[in-house]
């Protein structure tokens, strides 16, 4: 951990010496009362030196407090390691921090799960994103199997197995509207596309049909909008 006050150049060096790609950034000493339960402010990891700091030629006397992320996503230190993968999903963060008793005790990155679990949903989901066609889509669905099979051998529990199942769900809804915009163009008015049904209470299993709904913006005119948004919803 390093505290608010410090310095990049004192961060960058802590994480160079204890050779990390993140520290937990917590408040001065000075500022701790005995009430104060949460000491955890933000998360400083090597990506944010490299945009925040080095991409923007920051000075790197100045405090950590002015690059670090503040809305810090962490995990109870009981918590399994699915939980963990399924956080990061969730979230789509590398570094999570682990706290007991909201004080923190340490990080958990992606590395360290795919140590534990070289062939998981984690990994699964971020193929997933690098697919650049519904072909190449389709050969990763052949994975969910796999990775549905290996969740039940490894006793996770059906709200486990739900959420995780879900994720890749709607990991595949939004690669696919990706794409769909790539080819179709652009969005002519804002709009959401929701996940309904098992998928968006995480409760998907293997075999299911899709319950999907589009929200869109006032502005809709169907003599003008409506061919895009129907096309929309074929290709997905």
């Amino acid at each position: 951990t390093l505290e608010a006050t410090a310095s990049i150049q004192e961060a960058a060096s802590l994480m160079a010496e204890e050779n990390v790609t993140a520290l937990l950034i917590v408040r001065p000493t000075e500022e701790l009362t005995e009430e104060d339960d949460d000491q955890l402010l933000g998360i400083l990891t090597d990506r944010d030196l490299c945009i925040r700091v080095l991409a923007q030629g920051i000075d790197t006397n100045i405090s950590v407090s002015e690059v670090m992320s503040y809305d810090v996503v962490s995990l109870d230190y009981n918590a399994y390691v699915f939980e963990a993968m399924l956080t990061m999903l969730r979230y789509n963060v590398h570094h999570l921090p682990v706290v007991k008793n909201q004080l923190p005790i340490g990080i958990i990155e992606t590395t360290d799960i795919v140590r534990y679990e070289s062939q998981n949903s984690l990994l699964l989901v971020s193929s997933i994103f690098q697919q650049q066609s519904i072909e190449d889509l389709a050969t990763v669905a052949e994975e969910v199997k796999s990775s549905f099979v290996r969740l039940v051998n490894e006793d996770a529990n059906s709200h486990m197995v739900g959420s995780a199942m879900s994720v890749i769900g709607r990991s595949f809804k939004q690669r696919l509207l990706e794409l769909a915009e790539e080819e179709l163009g652009a969005p002519p008015i804002p709009y959401c596309f929701l996940a309904l049904g098992s998928m968006g209470r995480d409760e998907q299993l293997l075999v299911t049909d899709q319950d999907n709904a589009i929200i869109l913006d006032e502005s809709y005119q169907e003599e003008k909008h409506g061919k895009y948004f129907e096309d929309l919803a074929k290709f997905v």
